[in-house]
């Protein structure tokens, strides 16, 4: 019973954060409940965009009532802590599936958009792996897909900042080597490469401690401020600055730390 997480009052508003979340209201002694469980591993497994817990009544009876559980098995769908649907009593395959297709959505640009909200969350490896092998599938039906090799390498990176899998990032810049430069073109293609770039140390110049600590930690804007402070730190490598900007989330910081650079340089 332990290949599902369990949902907590410790854990719920992680949990809660999802974009997609099925809960399996359960409890040991109920036949039924144990039946379904097959079928919800495979749901798991199926669809990384849908996190799939469970909830043991026996253990967690406030978070129970919370939820305003009244029967075995029950089973309801969050998205963003907001309850879509539920439903009670053991369901077929068939039955589930179709269920859940309108919020799953068989578009695999609605799939990836959920995949790219995952990422937000906190990192799972186990999630994050089910996320790259379908991103890789999809990328190899579709390589033209910029927005979608763009997540495929974040999550790559994301593993390989983690876990420090070098095998994750020679995978990231793999996505980046290809003959067809129309493919590698589009603004989020571009971001992934500057965050590769940074993450793989791939910048020349002092070797500023400092420096260093903030780009391995991914705080772009604070070593875009070192390097405005430090001019001599960006001088052998002058893309190093236009690179951190590139990352930054927020835009318009990162335009107003631009025109700050371009400023400076006409003094």
């Amino acid at each position: 019973m332990d290949q599902l997480p369990e949902l907590t009052l410790q854990n719920r508003l992680h949990w809660f954060a999802q974009p997609l979340l099925l809960v399996d209201a359960w409890a040991p002694s109920c036949v039924a409940c144990l039946a379904m469980r097959p079928l919800l591993e495979k749901l798991n497994q199926q669809h990384p965009a849908l996190a799939v817990v469970t909830l043991n009544l026996e253990q967690q009876s406030e978070l129970a009532a919370e939820l305003n559980i009244r029967s075995l098995p029950e089973i309801i769908l969050l998205s963003a802590a907001s309850e879509r649907q539920r439903l009670s009593g053991v369901l077929a395959e068939n039955q589930l599936q179709r269920w859940l297709a309108p919020y799953l959505d068989n578009s695999r640009e609605q799939q990836w958009r959920l995949l790219a909200q995952q990422r937000q969350q906190v990192f799972q490896p186990e999630r994050w792996w089910q996320a790259i092998d379908c991103l890789r599938e999809w990328l190899h039906d579709t390589p033209e897909q910029g927005e979608l090799r763009a997540l495929l390498i974040h999550y790559y990176l994301d593993v390989f900042r983690r876990q420090s899998r070098p095998d994750c990032l020679q995978a990231a810049q793999q996505l980046l080597q290809t003959d067809q430069f129309d493919w590698l073109r589009s603004p989020q293609v571009q971001q992934a490469s500057a965050r590769l770039q940074l993450l793989a140390g791939a910048f020349q110049g002092p070797q500023d401690p400092q420096l260093q600590q903030h780009i391995r930690n991914e705080q772009y804007e604070q070593a875009a401020e070192r390097l405005l402070q430090q001019p001599a730190l960006y001088r052998d490598d002058p893309g190093l600055l236009f690179r951190l900007l590139d990352v930054l989330p927020d835009r318009r910081r990162a335009n107003q730390l631009r025109r700050r650079f371009i400023a400076e340089q006409k003094d």
